[in-house]
C-alpha cells in the first residue's frame, strides 16, 4: 500500500478499514478436502448474511491477492491455501458476527430476522464502502506482482467493473 497513490491509495485504505470491521468472526469458513497430489484444498463457504456490496469486495481482495514476492517468487513462510469456488457453494456454519455496520447484512437477511434478533445483531452505523471502477483507475496500476506500475496482464475479466 505504501507504492500506492492518490485515488488507489484511498481505495486500499477503505477495503484494509473494511476488512478491519469485518473482523476474523466474519470471514467465510472453508471446508477442507485433498487433491489427487495430496495437497489440500479448501472449498469457499458462502456467508448468506453478508451484504452483495461486502461480497463483491472481499472477492476483489482474493483476486489481488499477491501471492508471489516482487521477485515473483513464493514469499517465506507457509505455503498459500488452494481455495477454490463451487459453482454452488455450500453455506458457511458459523453465526453472523454481532456489530458490524448494517451496510455489511444483507438486507433481506435482515428483513427475515425477529426483533429479538435483530437486537442481539447490535448492528452499527453504515461504514463508507466507497466505489471505484476496477479497470481504469484500480487494477490498471497493478502489476502481476501486486505493485503498483506494472503491466495489468492477468487481469482479464475484471476491466471495467464498478465496486
Amino acid at each position: 500500500m505504501n507504492a500506492c497513490q492518490g485515488e488507489e491509495k484511498n481505495i486500499w485504505k477503505n477495503l484494509h478499514e473494511m476488512l478491519l470491521r469485518l473482523g476474523s468472526d466474519g470471514m467465510s469458513s472453508d471446508e477442507s478436502d485433498v487433491d489427487e497430489l495430496g495437497r489440500s484444498v479448501y472449498y469457499v463457504r458462502t456467508c448468506p448474511y453478508r451484504s452483495s456490496r461486502l461480497q463483491a469486495r472481499l472477492d476483489v481482495l482474493d483476486r489481488e491477492a499477491n501471492h508471489t514476492s516482487g521477485y515473483g517468487t513464493r514469499p517465506a513462510g507457509n505455503p498459500h491455501r488452494i481455495r477454490v469456488r463451487p459453482a454452488e457453494p455450500e453455506e458457511s456454519m458459523r453465526r453472523p458476527p454481532v456489530g458490524l455496520p448494517h451496510n455489511f447484512y444483507d438486507h433481506r437477511w435482515l428483513s427475515a430476522l425477529t426483533p429479538v434478533l435483530l437486537g442481539y445483531l447490535e448492528a452499527a452505523g453504515d461504514f463508507n464502502l466507497i466505489s471505484f471502477d476496477m479497470g481504469s483507475r484500480f487494477a490498471a496500476g497493478l502489476g502481476r506482482s501486486g505493485h503498483a506500475g506494472g503491466s495489468s496482464s492477468g487481469r482479464a475479466g475484471v476491466s471495467g467493473r464498478s465496486y
